[in-house]
């Protein structure tokens, strides 16, 4: 399978989304022996003619732990969820410290949010219903909140 892997440790290096779905089929693929490829195309059918060798997982998770520890955020996601499927411990001292920085990425974002949230009401908007909590620590309220205070204002926010 070198040709696959190979392209999809360049397309992964490049931050390409579907070469981290198509490393995550090869890696299933590897896992469960299902001889049907995964299923999703163009991969399925790569997959079944090149079956992944050991060698090939070995190059496909040093591709995806550089992106995880190496890429920006949307590489990070792609390349845990590929991951997984190594089902691997030995992972799990890499995986805890990059959720570590993950949260604490997060803990800003909400900081900023919840700021912001506060200076718009401030201004004389209404983000957060009376009803709803006004607590900081309840995330998901405010972040609700300003996913329908923006939408009112025809400003729609996507979740990658």
């Amino acid at each position: 399978m070198s040709q696959l892997t190979d392209y999809l440790c360049e397309r992964i290096r490049c931050g390409d989304g579907e070469a981290f779905l198509g490393a995550h089929e090869v890696l299933l693929e590897f896992r469960l022996k299902t001889q049907t490829g995964g299923g999703i195309e163009p991969w399925a059918s790569r997959i079944l003619a090149e079956p992944p060798s050991a060698k090939d997982v070995k190059r496909l998770r040093a591709a995806l732990l550089d992106a995880l520890l190496n890429g920006n955020d949307s590489s990070a996601s792609d390349a845990a969820f590929a991951l997984a499927e190594l089902q691997d411990a030995e992972l799990v001292p890499v995986l805890r410290k990059q959720l570590h920085r993950q949260m604490r990425a997060l803990s800003r974002t909400y900081s900023a949010v919840w700021n912001l949230i506060q200076a718009l009401e401030c201004s004389g908007e209404e983000v957060l219903p009376a009803a709803r909590s006004r607590s900081a620590l309840d995330i998901e309220a405010a972040l609700r909140g300003a996913r329908e205070y923006l939408a009112k204002h025809r400003i729609m926010v996507t979740v990658l």
